[in-house]
């Protein structure tokens, strides 16, 4: 074997490793939206009084007992926490995306190297629910063959987004809004506390676009 097969044998095998990491992380990027999704809505749905929370309730087998105001406060922290993280994976994963197209350009492969920076037929790109729904409006190689089918796809694309994007902030400001009911007039410093976390939500996505690591 040539030195040549050989080291393009060594690159390939690190682009396997590399795109598994990228699955990974694909994979995690989808259970941090559902997990962010599902909190949100059950801290909005608190927040109004759609539901009266049981402040009791048992796990395996204890009894525990959890102030409404604490349920709401650690929800905030949570969901905070969890858009932070979506937006850390995706820098990991734009990184991880170049890497492997600046792999596959040292070992001279570069045929396909529009196709693979494409939104829809690059195979290193996001696999989350937002990459995907964004993936036709952002394709440069394959546009819709009739208008009505792109006017489709931004309206599915726009109504499932603008909601996602918008609802962790909407739960915690409403949240935020409860707990300044709820609180005793003693205990008002642990808004102060909660309100850094709700500006961790609104900067996380305008610093990762604003450092163009959304590109």
């Amino acid at each position: 074997m040539s030195e040549k097969n050989t080291d393009t044998a060594v690159v390939l095998n690190y682009v396997d490793k590399v795109y598994t990491s990228l699955g990974r992380a694909w994979v995690l990027e989808n259970r941090v939206i559902l997990s962010t999704t599902v909190l949100s809505l059950i801290l909005l749905i608190l927040s109004v009084g759609l539901v009266s929370p049981q402040e009791s309730f048992s796990f395996m087998g204890v009894g525990l007992v959890v102030s409404f105001a604490g349920f709401l406060a650690g929800g905030i922290v949570t969901v905070s926490s969890l858009v932070v993280f979506f937006y850390s994976l995706g820098v990991r994963t734009t990184a991880l995306q170049n890497e492997l197209r600046r792999l596959y350009a040292t070992i001279n492969y570069e045929e396909e190297r529009a196709a693979m920076s494409d939104a829809l037929t690059g195979p290193f790109q996001g696999e989350n629910v937002v990459a995907v729904l964004l993936a036709p409006l952002l394709s440069e190689r394959i546009r819709p063959n009739r208008q009505i089918v792109g006017l489709y796809d931004r309206i599915v694309a726009l109504s499932v987004l603008i909601p996602i994007t918008l609802l962790p902030f909407a739960a915690e400001a409403t949240t935020l809004l409860k707990l300044a009911t709820i609180v005793p007039r003693g205990q008002s410093w642990l808004l102060l506390l909660l309100a850094p976390f709700v500006l961790a939500t609104i900067g996380s996505p305008a610093v990762y676009l604003l450092s163009g690591r959304g590109d």
